[in-house]
């Protein structure tokens, strides 16, 4: 999976994410659905929502593995 800004310099603006394979994808959604599970959860409690933000991080174990 490979995130970039297109045509921009600011992050904040257009980006597109490039998948290899639909595992990739279904990877994402999965990830983006535990994560609004927990803020979920997190309102249900009462507590502080934590901030809406996804970091994609380059997963080595995965890298070396190829």
């Amino acid at each position: 999976m490979k995130c970039r800004l297109q045509n921009k310099s600011r992050c904040d603006e257009d980006f597109q994410i490039e998948f290899e394979s639909l595992s990739e994808l279904k990877d994402l959604k999965n990830s983006l659905d535990a994560m609004i599970k927990y803020i979920v959860l997190c309102k249900k409690d009462g507590e502080e929502s934590p901030e809406l933000i996804y970091r994609i991080k380059n997963n080595l174990k995965n890298k070396k593995d190829e």
